[in-house]
C-alpha cells in the first residue's frame, strides 16, 4: 500500500495519513503547472501497490480523475480516492465513475443536479 498526494499542495496531508497506516508515501507532480495534469508523474514508488488518493476538497473530480490514469499508467494495482468534502454535481459523479479502477469514500458530502 502506498499513500499518494495528488498535487504538491497535499503532502502534509498525505504524509500524516501514510504514518499513520505505516505506509510509503508517493506525490504526483507536474513539469509546468496544474494546467496539465496528464503530464504528471510520480515522486516515489506505486508499481504493483494499492494507491490511496487523498486530498481535501472534491469539487470537480479532475484532480482524482487525473490522479487515477497517473497512478494506474505507473502499475497501481488498486485504487482508492479519499476526501474530507465533497460537492457533487452530476458531471462529477459521472467522471470519477469513468475513472477504471477508481472506488472512493468521501466524508463530508453535498450532492447536487
Amino acid at each position: 500500500m502506498v499513500v499518494v498526494s495528488p498535487k504538491n499542495s497535499g503532502v502534509k496531508r498525505a504524509r500524516s495519513l501514510a504514518e499513520y497506516l505505516d505506509a510509503p508515501i508517493a506525490i504526483i507532480d507536474y513539469a509546468q503547472d496544474d494546467s496539465e495534469r496528464n503530464q504528471g508523474y510520480i515522486i516515489g514508488d506505486v508499481e504493483g501497490k494499492k494507491a490511496i488518493l487523498i486530498d481535501d476538497i472534491l469539487n470537480t473530480g479532475r484532480t482524482f480523475s487525473e490522479a487515477t490514469k497517473i497512478v494506474e499508467r505507473e502499475g497501481a494495482t488498486e485504487i482508492y480516492a479519499v476526501s474530507s468534502h465533497g460537492l457533487f454535481l452530476l458531471k462529477v459523479l459521472c467522471r470519477i465513475v469513468r475513472c477504471s479502477k477508481y472506488q472512493g469514500n468521501l466524508g463530508n458530502r453535498l450532492c447536487c443536479n
